[in-house]
């Protein structure tokens, strides 16, 4: 019983450091577990591992204007398919592939339709994937 007593109490102390980091984990709040290690990355010495470089293009369906924003990029969301068999390289593939969108075009000054694309431009040491 005092292996879990104090296993139990160095969580508690995890926890209470992470909510005085950050106050989304303050208190007794459930959160999600991807927002948490979201927030223990953004450390200056973890960035050094976990940290990369994400390029965001828009590109204004109306005027042909691209803005570029570029995000550090600490983990890829990415849809598993159903096959047991799949290269990582078609994932990100399909991550950076064009989406649809809505933005105010900084050319036209008018909310206009867009495409969006994600490119990974520097990967991180250790790449998280969700």
């Amino acid at each position: 019983m005092k292996g879990s007593a104090d296993l139990k109490s160095r969580l508690e102390a995890i926890k209470s450091k992470c909510g005085d980091e950050n106050k989304l984990f303050k208190g007794d709040d459930q959160n999600d577990a991807h927002e948490f290690v979201k927030v223990l990355l953004d450390d200056g010495l973890i960035d050094d591992i976990f940290a990369g470089e994400e390029k965001s293009t828009l590109t204004c369906n109306e005027c042909k204007y691209k803005s570029e924003t570029r995000t550090p990029l600490r983990d890829l969301t990415l849809a598993l398919p159903s096959a047991k068999n799949v290269a990582l390289s078609f994932l990100v593939g399909d991550y950076s592939k064009d989406s649809d969108t809505t933005t105010k075009c900084e050319e036209c000054k008018q909310d206009r339709a867009a495409k969006k694309r994600m490119t990974p431009t520097r990967w991180p040491k250790v790449l998280c994937i969700s």
